[in-house]
């Protein structure tokens, strides 16, 4: 699916578009799009709020993996809302309340989230400001146009939450988890933890990444640190709780683009900015009005 519109918000004029595309899977060819997104224009209009707009990739996992994202990009919006007019001043803990309580909600549905969840990606723009909530591994970048030359250079905007980071890995660990390769379980590789990357920019390189695993079993073996869902590996650290980043657009920020791993496993920031230009991803762009 594909779709633009466009729309005004502080000095600055917007486009935006969407694609969502499953990924191939030849031993499940029916396997569902576990991606969900979502895009709520004027957000908080009816309380009299200006220029916020909300945005969000959410990739699922698991066998209800589309079930656990569709919740989530269902229940946050709504739930953020309340947050931020509890919070007005303060959009880290409304966030934070809200990726809490919604992951709360999930664990109370229907929903069988033992083994299954989903990543999330959440961007508001207030203004001249965007506010970045992570929980997983997908990603939000931006492209800042350089001085001179006009290239546009990639700088992340969220670090994904993998075993790669040493703070993520100690912090499962000191929950109860262990950290180890596919190869380390099956006895392949030795065992060690020289995992360090740069923030950012793992790719999917050096075979299976480093999982979370619980001490007492072969499982939930995610290769993120923080989910919604998961309630299996949520006793392990693997919980939704959001990393807030802050950024201050400037007159030479041109576009961001909010993608799931499925992107960011195999090109680098970098390469995802040269190619968004062209209309392989749904970027984001606004320019000074």
């Amino acid at each position: 699916a594909f779709k633009k519109l466009q729309m005004k918000f502080g000095g600055y004029r917007m486009r935006y578009a969407w694609v969502s595309q499953r990924g191939y899977y030849p031993d499940e060819m029916e396997k569902a799009n576990q991606d969900a997104h979502v895009e709520v224009e004027n957000f908080m209009a009816d309380e009299g709020a200006e220029d916020l707009h909300l945005f969000g990739v959410f990739d699922g996992h698991g066998k209800t993996g589309d079930h656990c994202a569709g919740y989530v990009r269902d229940q946050l919006p709504g739930l953020l809302k309340t947050k931020c007019k509890e919070h007005p001043q303060d959009f880290e803990k409304a966030y934070k309340e809200a990726f809490i309580q919604v992951n709360e909600g999930l664990h109370k549905s229907s929903i069988d989230d033992s083994l299954s969840g989903t990543t999330a990606i959440v961007v508001l723009f207030e203004g001249g400001t965007i506010h970045v909530a992570n929980v997983g591994d997908s990603r939000a970048i931006i492209a800042h146009e350089a001085p001179t030359g006009g290239r546009l250079v990639a700088k992340a905007l969220s670090y994904d939450q993998t075993p790669y980071r040493k703070d993520e890995r100690e912090r499962c660990k000191a929950a109860g988890a262990r950290i180890m390769t596919m190869d380390q379980i099956d006895g392949l590789e030795p065992i060690h933890e020289n995992f360090d990357t740069a923030l950012g920019e793992e790719l999917d390189e050096q075979g299976d990444p480093p999982r979370v695993w619980a001490l007492d079993g072969d499982y939930p073996g995610c290769a993120f640190t923080r989910s919604f869902g998961d309630r299996e590996g949520e006793r392990i650290g693997v919980f939704a709780e959001p990393e807030i980043t802050v950024h201050e657009l400037t007159p030479r920020d041109r576009l961001v683009v909010l993608a799931s791993d499925g992107v960011f496993e195999f090109l680098t920031n970098q390469q995802v900015i040269d190619l968004a230009p062209r209309g392989c991803f749904g970027p984001m762009v606004w320019t000074p009005e």
